[in-house]
């Protein structure tokens, strides 16, 4: 609007000085065009300098805006809010934290004598999530260094892909390692097993008396796990009231057939 009205004063200078040539107009509506030029230009100048202000407020708001806007560093969803609307957080506070379905990172314990054949980013293992159903398959990324003393299993970390979004962090799941062959294993109840400060060990039915047998667990399988430990065949394993019972303490089969006495 400034700029358009300098223009005007300026047209309007122009006219009258072509008309003050030929006389067709006075000196003083001569200065009084040149008068309306100069105040329009001063007016201009005043305008521009009202729009750079504006402008530098408006940059300075956006830069405010900036520093309060805090972005996640990848696409994620806010599971939990550590702040409140209207309160200060000091510089490295947390305020939410966020969580990203698309990749989840699974972790397995894996016995010692498999997770010894495992490379990371080259070994594969299988997932497979008991609630949904899903079984992927992804990379070894990460293999512990420390071994646990008492289970004699490592912490494997595997990277799985959730593109479904099915899964969710938490959900239990069932690791499936390739070993390169086929080996057959003794399996109990995990019920079965208990632990004490010599490590794990279960009941066995022997004459008629329980009796402890010292066994090592290798990993789980549903709801069973697979163990090493002097176990014959055919060996009858406590697997209920196991926790109350002490060596020589007699035991009857519920599943046998009742004898007759005469």
């Amino acid at each position: 609007l400034r700029r358009a009205e300098l223009d005007r004063a300026l047209r309007d200078v122009e006219r009258y000085t072509q008309l003050d040539t030929r006389g067709s107009a006075s000196a003083q509506e001569v200065d009084t065009a040149r008068t309306a030029q100069a105040l329009a230009a001063a007016r201009l100048v005043e305008a521009e300098g009202s729009l750079a202000q504006a402008q530098a407020r408006l940059e300075a708001s956006r830069l405010r805006l900036a520093e309060m806007t805090i972005l996640a560093p990848f696409d994620a969803r806010v599971v939990r809010k550590r702040t409140e609307v209207g309160q200060w957080v000091a510089i490295g506070a947390p305020v939410a934290d966020v969580l990203a379905l698309d990749q989840l990172e699974a972790r397995l314990d894996v016995p010692e004598s498999i997770a010894i054949g495992l490379v990371e980013q080259v070994s594969l293992a299988r997932v497979r999530a008991r609630a949904a159903g899903d079984e992927i398959e992804g990379p070894v990324v990460a293999i512990m260094p420390e071994v646990d003393a008492l289970s004699r299993l490592v912490p494997v970390r595997v990277l799985i892909k959730n593109e479904s979004e099915r899964l969710r962090p938490g959900m239990a799941i069932v690791g499936l390692v390739r070993t390169g062959s086929a080996e057959q294993g003794l399996t109990v109840s995990k019920d079965a097993i208990l632990r004490d400060d010599a490590g794990e060990f279960l009941f066995m039915e022997a004459g008629g008396v329980a009796v402890p047998v010292r066994v090592r667990t290798l990993f789980a399988l549903r709801e069973r796990v697979v163990i090493q430990g002097e176990i014959p065949p055919g060996a009858m394993i406590v697997v209920g009231g196991n926790e109350r019972l002490f060596p020589g303490r007699p035991l009857m089969d519920m599943n046998a057939s009742p004898r007759r006495e005469e």
